[in-house]
């Protein structure tokens, strides 16, 4: 049978580069945990972590590893949120 691999990547939108990746078979927490791993340097000036609305962002694991790092969360909106903006 045919399987799924996922592949996720953290850029720096700053620079436009990929700066942490992994790859795996669950799209989940620990997929983008070992992503944040890999970064090669330290994150002390990143002030904003933007994402989709995927789960796999959007869950305590990450929330812990973003307020250890004192990284504020941001996911997009959803239509309903965006029409409330207005």
């Amino acid at each position: 049978g045919k399987k799924w691999h996922y592949i996720c990547l953290i850029l720096d939108l700053f620079n436009r580069e990929i700066i942490g990746y992994s790859c795996g078979e669950k799209k989940d927490a620990s997929l983008v945990k070992e992503a944040f791993g890999r970064i090669p340097y330290s994150l002390t000036d990143v002030k904003l972590f933007h994402t989709d609305r995927g789960k796999e962002f959007d869950n305590q694991t990450i929330h812990e590893i973003l307020n250890g790092l004192v990284i504020k969360f941001f996911s997009t909106i959803r239509m309903e949120e965006f029409d409330f903006l207005k």
